[in-house]
């Protein structure tokens, strides 16, 4: 780009070059920002065109029944501030039999002061504050990533933050967090936890994010551990990078440790902040164990949601084991099992032994990961900190490795937060190859395939996954062609097609999903209401009474 200008007289030259060379650096970084502006713009868009999207089925599904309901009273503010902090997610109290335990009053409070304006819908407006939210994740995100890798150049910090960035928006287990406003609560705890790890951020600041986060969701208990690592692995980063910068390093190969001392005298340097966080974990988990609100009571863990609860000794070991590679593998961008809204009863099959071909899954990524730790002992400088933050993300997937008692059996929601490292380590490994390597690669278009790697993804997974979210018929035929011996889908699919959409209206239909699920699952009750619904509209009455004595009896469908 020529500058144009007056000619300076001729003595005067290191004046002219020093001025072209500001004005090269002023256009250079406002091109930048609108770079980056364009970014975020595609964050943003990513998510907003399905939302906004003509749907004639389009409304509120699953659990957006109830944040839509004019029955919440903590959402349509009819109760006191008080009682928000003394309810669940669902409005029961925190002490209830019928409660699952899920503090998060925080949310709540977003769902209630933050509504539809004009003729925008109220729950248009929950789905775009979710957009919003996970771009702003994605934006810490991708600032953190220059806090690991510190590039030297200012080009190569802006390329590397929005690579990052990008990575993190197309993530595909991203989609039930932003597309559905009840599951907010996740993609709020990720938001404030990365806050938590970058040693830059001001002490207040890092306190408001720490207390937002407990008060917004239940799962951000496993990411504080998470960002301590984090925290710590970039203290050590900043550490040593200001110590070379004043004297030449002496100790290019270190052993383990003497590294790991290294990181114990950066953790010194912070160790304020991560005093604070192990007082906030203690004060949380005292708090909830004094009400008695940490475990869920037995009775609202149900097979059909979770049919792997009850296994016990070599039987849940094995079946947990899977479990806990298929999150793994899904927040890798692997999906070994495809998308569903549940995962219940006869989705994923028992493994019945330890001779299943499914555990090569476990069994693989288990290396992998203990590989890492080798590696890691082997150069410790290079890899130790990479490696323990990638597992210390990893670790978020705790809930779901059969340990503790949970509602919770496969679902996407639970992911989002192990994505932060994969993302980092993508968003570095694209990075390299743009800045470092493009010269010495083959003459071959690559960064075209990557472009069209990238809009694939977002496109069929992130673009048409956000649209099946939109209405439950496509979201109840999508898991069925996942799972499709699902029971409750069948179930639900049952539903849509005996009256739910007057359009859909097939008596024959609803009774032949019905019969399946029964088949499946002969256990599930909540058939019994299903089955009256359908049988009093046949004019069957005799069936009708029979299947809803046994419906009243059945205590998921007795309130209705």
């Amino acid at each position: 780009m020529e500058l144009q200008g007056t000619v300076e007289p001729l003595d005067k030259e290191g004046t002219v070059k020093a001025s072209m060379k500001d004005g090269e650096k002023r256009v250079s970084r406002e091109f930048s920002l609108v770079l980056q502006s364009l970014v975020h713009i595609f964050c943003l868009a990513l998510y907003l065109i399905p939302i906004l999207s003509p749907n004639p089925y389009g409304g509120p599904t699953l659990d957006e029944l109830h944040i839509m309901s004019t029955d919440n009273m903590d959402v349509q503010g009819i109760s006191s501030l008080r009682d928000v902090f003394k309810n669940d997610y669902w409005g029961r109290p925190m002490q209830s039999e019928s409660s699952h335990r899920s503090w998060r009053p925080l949310t709540v409070l977003s769902f209630r002061y933050l509504k539809g304006l004009y003729s925008v819908s109220q729950l248009t407006t929950h789905r775009c504050v979710n957009t919003i939210t996970h771009a702003a994740a994605a934006e810490v995100v991708g600032i953190l990533s220059t806090r690991l890798f510190a590039p030297h150049s200012y080009h190569d910090a802006i390329a590397l933050k929005l690579i990052t960035k990008i990575v993190f928006a197309l993530h595909p287990t991203h989609v039930e967090v932003t597309a559905n406003a009840a599951n907010r609560n996740h993609i709020m705890a990720v938001l404030f936890s990365t806050i938590l790890c970058d040693p830059q951020c001001p002490l207040l600041f890092f306190c408001l994010a720490l207390i937002s986060g407990f008060l917004c969701s239940e799962t951000f208990l496993f990411q504080v551990p998470a960002a301590m690592v984090t925290l710590i692995v970039m203290q050590y980063y900043y550490r040593k990078r200001k110590i070379t910068s004043t004297q030449v390093d002496s100790h290019p190969q270190q052993s383990f440790i003497s590294v790991v001392v290294d990181y114990l005298l950066a953790a010194g340097q912070i160790l304020p902040r991560l005093l604070f966080m192990m007082m906030a974990v203690g004060l949380y988990l005292g708090g909830r164990a004094y009400f008695d609100t940490l475990n869920i009571p037995e009775g609202l863990i149900r097979p059909a949601e979770n049919p792997f609860y009850n296994f016990r000794g070599q039987h849940r070991i094995r079946n947990y084991m899977y479990i806990l590679a298929v999150h793994v593998a899904k927040s890798w961008g692997v999906d070994p099992i495809g998308f569903s809204h549940e995962y219940g009863y006869e989705c994923v099959p028992a493994l019945k032994d330890w001779n299943d071909p499914r555990l090569v899954l476990p069994c693989g990524i288990g290396a992998l990961l203990l590989l890492s730790w080798v590696a890691a002992f082997i150069f410790p400088r290079t890899l130790l900190g990479p490696v323990a933050i990638h597992w210390a993300w990893l670790l978020t997937l705790f809930p779901v490795s059969g340990v503790v008692k949970v509602g919770t059996f496969i679902s996407d929601r639970i992911v989002v937060a192990s994505t932060v490292s994969v993302s980092w380590w993508i968003g570095a490994g694209l990075w390299i190859w743009f800045t470092r390597l493009k010269h010495r690669l083959p003459a071959v278009p690559l960064q075209f395939i990557l472009i069209g790697w990238l809009v694939a993804v977002s496109y069929m997974k992130v673009h048409n996954r956000t649209l099946q979210w939109m209405d439950s018929i496509s979201l109840i035929e999508s898991s069925l062609e996942t799972c499709p011996r699902f029971a409750k889908a069948q179930m639900e699919m049952s539903k849509i097609y005996s009256g739910l959409y007057p359009d859909k209206f097939n008596l024959r239909l609803a009774r032949k999903h019905l019969e399946t699920a029964r088949d499946i699952d002969p256990d599930m009750c909540d058939l019994h209401q299903q089955f009256a619904y359908v049988a009093i509209q046949e004019g069957n009455y005799l069936e009708y009474e029979e299947e809803l004595t046994q419906a009243v009896l059945c205590p998921f469908t007795l309130g209705g």
